[in-house]
């Protein structure tokens, strides 16, 4: 329930949140775009976490 009221209190600041889909959730329809804007971030984050991990952050 609490997911159900951040979402909709974003919605009205014109801010969207975009997450992925876990097992226990019920499916939805993502716009393609989210859908990409998911998989830039995957990349974004696994080269993060490389530099965090040579770096010993």
């Amino acid at each position: 329930m609490r997911a159900k009221t951040l979402s909709v209190g974003t919605l009205d600041s014109s801010l969207e949140l975009i997450t992925k889909s876990k097992k226990n959730m019920k499916n939805r329809l993502v716009k393609l775009l989210d859908k990409i804007l998911l998989r830039k971030r995957a990349v974004i984050e696994s080269v993060n976490n490389y530099l965090k991990n040579i770096c010993q952050i």
